[in-house]
């Protein structure tokens, strides 16, 4: 039995692909480069330490950061 191997993990809606290139990828160019909201001062890191993230496409892209921005706003 042949599994599929998984290609990328959407970071907005979490769906595994396992064909193909992410539509959409944000990418930092240094890997100690940091991307930080504050929202009323309160921080929260937007992109993990590996520098990049995967979105199926604008929807997802935006349901990411709404979701980051409502973590800060529930602290």
């Amino acid at each position: 039995m042949m599994s599929r191997k998984t290609v990328y993990i959407c970071d907005g809606c979490g769906q595994e692909h396992h064909s193909g290139a992410p539509r959409l990828r944000l990418l930092m160019n240094r890997c100690d480069a940091e991307l930080t909201f504050v929202v009323e001062g309160k921080r929260i890191e937007a992109i993990p330490c590996d520098g990049e993230l995967h979105f199926c496409g604008p929807d997802c892209l935006k349901a990411y950061f709404e979701g980051l921005i409502e973590k800060i706003e529930e602290r």
